[in-house]
């Protein structure tokens, strides 16, 4: 396998809600508190993109997430896209969520569990497009991780398996654009820095690793801010 791209992600959140995972939504953001994660990508492919993710804690246990983005696709050209979605927690980080755009509809449940040694994330979806809602894509990102050095630095791999009934063209398909139809496999390695209260995190996500393996390269930091 050939290194295909690079993925660089700058990302600033409020310290509380900050993901070890790659991919998967993190814990609820806190209540009144606003959080700024801007993003953006390349890959081999020619895909290219930025994204700006915004979410606001309304209640503890209840927030909302909007973002907008551009990506290019070779084969496309250029799209803008504008998602919004509303997470509930039902308790002990047990989320529900409805992600909505101009193309799908996607229910999701996320769970966050961690200790000061282990952690673990994982997002199950259904993402319902419009052209083709009887042909539902399901994926899953699962994600442990261990921490080392009192917690200073985490060592993550996502396994991130899913079943395509449609020729995804939507990078919100597990970052992947183009992605055939049939099952299909990511792998997400990675570790995480903590310096001071900025997490700084490295890592290499394969997609499709079980048809065309596409290894890319991903890094991105935290830094608290707080709206209160």
């Amino acid at each position: 396998m050939k290194l295909k791209g690079l993925i660089l992600a700058v990302c600033i959140y409020s310290s509380s809600i900050f993901s070890y995972s790659y991919t998967a939504f993190p814990i609820m953001t806190p209540e009144n508190t606003l959080a700024l994660n801007p993003f953006i990508y390349f890959d081999g492919t020619g895909a290219a993109g930025q994204d700006v993710f915004l979410s606001y804690g309304i209640l503890a246990n209840l927030d909302i997430w909007s973002q907008v983005s551009t990506v290019t696709i070779p084969e496309l050209g250029t799209v803008a896209d504008f998602s919004a979605m509303v997470r509930y927690d039902l308790g002990k980080s047990n989320i529900l969520a409805l992600r909505v755009n101009q193309w799908y509809i996607a229910p999701q449940y996320h769970f966050a569990i961690e200790n000061d040694c282990l952690g673990f994330q994982a997002n199950v979806a259904a993402q319902i497009a419009l052209e083709y809602y009887k042909d539902p894509a399901f994926y899953a990102i699962l994600c442990p991780l261990v921490k080392i050095f009192g917690g200073k630095m985490d060592i993550f791999a996502e396994i991130n398996p899913g079943y395509y009934q449609f020729q995804g063209t939507d990078r919100s398909i597990n970052l992947m654009p183009n992605r055939p139809e049939g099952f299909g496999l990511d792998i997400v390695p990675g570790i995480g820095i903590s310096l001071g209260k900025t997490l700084v995190s490295i890592a290499c996500p394969i997609y499709n690793v079980t048809n065309d393996a596409t290894p890319t390269f991903g890094m991105w930091w935290w830094c608290p801010i707080t709206s209160k």
